[in-house]
């Protein structure tokens, strides 16, 4: 299924058709970006609109409702999104960690929200983190959804840790892949190499994104995504 085809569809979005590999197109509200990582290849949109987020809002909650089938591996049972947050690193050890974007990605369309409309994000999106049909799997999840609960008061239901999915489901210990970086987790998953520079970490993620971040960030998520659906997680 090719989701980028069926989210402008869906929504009569033309914008939504993928530009050449490494480029970007500009939209009315922002930036749809094209990304390609080996044979995979997804849509990321980087906005800080709340039009945007809750057409996306609406689109994941049209298929946790059950009304478009199994597509992209999922059941209305047994939802997946990737899931992930990013943060201008603090000048001290004293300075709090606030996250600056929320990233969440559902087949190969991920969603990098950022600014100052995480505190005032629209109701479809609150049903969303809210629903107990649909697993947040990402890297340090619990960590992700405490400071989003902490800072601006959103709760997401289902956080579930991809070390806790990935142990059992390759036969390790747990203390083993919960120190993994997603380097190793995506050389283990699909025998490929990634490791994002450390840099990314010292990087301004407040203002505005340069396209290497908005890469980084769509990828960790769209990995999360993966790997959260081979590993198949139980709704609770």
């Amino acid at each position: 299924m090719n989701y980028i085809s069926l989210w402008g569809n869906r929504l009569q979005n033309p914008f939504w058709s993928p530009p050449p590999v490494g480029e970007s197109r500009a939209t009315l509200l922002g930036k749809c970006y094209h990304i390609r990582f080996y044979e995979y290849s997804l849509c990321c949109y980087l906005t800080s609109h709340r039009e945007e987020i809750q057409r996306w809002s609406e689109f994941v909650l049209d298929r946790v409702n059950g009304s478009s089938g199994n597509e992209s591996g999922n059941s209305s049972r047994n939802m997946v999104l990737g899931f992930s947050t990013r943060w201008k690193r603090p000048k001290t050890r004293h300075n709090p960690i606030i996250p600056s974007t929320l990233q969440l990605c559902y087949g190969n369309i991920c969603i990098i929200i950022q600014g100052h409309v995480l505190f005032n994000l629209p109701d479809s999106l609150r049903q969303v983190l809210d629903s107990p049909l649909i697993n947040f799997v990402g890297i340090d999840s619990t960590y992700h959804k405490y400071l989003l609960r902490t800072y601006y008061g959103l709760d997401i239901r289902n956080a579930i840790e991809l070390s806790s999915l990935a142990a059992p489901y390759l036969n390790v210990k747990r203390e083993e892949t919960k120190r993994w970086e997603i380097g190793t987790f995506v050389k283990v998953f699909f025998n490929k190499e990634y490791e994002p520079s450390p840099e990314m970490y010292s990087l301004d993620w407040e203002g505005v994104l340069l396209e290497k971040q908005v890469n980084v960030a769509a990828l960790g998520a769209f990995f999360a995504w993966r790997m959260g659906l081979i590993c198949k997680p139980i709704t609770a």
